[in-house]
């Protein structure tokens, strides 16, 4: 599988222009003082002349008690073309809200990154890897005690560029559409992966434990959390030949 590939200035041009022209569903993604929040919407209009692109999206159902991005902020996008999905880091320039919707205006990115589709289908750890994952609510800066209070355990059942899921216990307080920040090292003596994930859904199983499904959060808006992405689509892959060779 190729790892996330940075394409040429013309190229990316093309890719966008052909999204606005389109006008293609996309994700943006914003990070508040209540953590990650996702507005699905879609191209309208821009171009590279204009150095913006304009996009409408739709608010979610709390969308009038969220912290809505200013402008300066930065947002992360992600839309699909073709068989690869398409992502960049930007910075919002302005927002028009609306009754259910809102116009926002996006400064044209530096950069877009394509990542191919399967690296977002899940792949489970090779046959007899445990990977242990620490997890913890990520309500922006926390006191070392208040990190303790909340920190919880799970073992990785699998994973994909875009989520998770675990097998944990404890897991009766934790709230679906919280944003949790997510720790495991694949590998011994390489770096932690560290990264935000919106808990989507819990299912309980056997001897009180649950499987719990994250989705991983605003990897797209900064240069850091698009290395982790990287490291991800990589791992994946890893995983997927590991199985492999032991069927095989």
């Amino acid at each position: 599988m190729s790892p996330p590939k940075i394409i040429n200035d013309d190229r990316q041009d093309q890719i966008i222009q052909n999204a606005i022209d389109g006008r293609r569903p996309l994700l943006l993604t914003h990070q508040s003082a209540e953590g990650w929040r996702a507005f699905k919407g879609r191209f309208v209009e821009g171009s590279k002349s204009a150095h913006e692109i304009v996009a409408k999206i739709s608010w979610p159902e709390n969308g009038g008690l969220m912290r809505l991005p200013a402008p300066g902020d930065p947002i992360g996008a992600t839309f699909r073309f073709g068989h690869k999905k398409c992502l960049f880091a930007t910075t919002l320039e302005e927002m028009q809200r609306q009754a259910q919707e809102g116009l926002v205006r996006l400064r044209w990115p530096n950069h877009i990154q394509q990542i191919q589709r399967r690296a977002f289908e899940r792949a489970c750890p090779p046959t007899g890897t445990i990977i242990a994952v620490r997890f913890w609510r990520n309500d922006g800066p926390a006191r070392s005690d208040a990190l303790t209070r909340n920190l919880r355990h799970g073992q990785l059942e699998d994973l994909s560029a875009g989520g998770m899921r675990l097998k944990a216990t404890r897991s009766e307080e934790l709230e679906i559409g919280r944003t949790y920040r997510c720790a495991f090292t694949p590998r011994s003596g390489k770096p932690s992966i560290v990264v935000d994930a919106i808990l989507q859904h819990r299912e309980s199983t056997e001897h009180g434990r649950a499987c719990l499904g994250f989705q991983f959060v605003g990897l797209e808006a900064t240069k850091e959390g698009q290395e982790v992405l990287s490291r991800l689509v990589r791992l994946a892959h890893r995983f997927r030949s590991g199985r492999s060779r032991s069927r095989g």
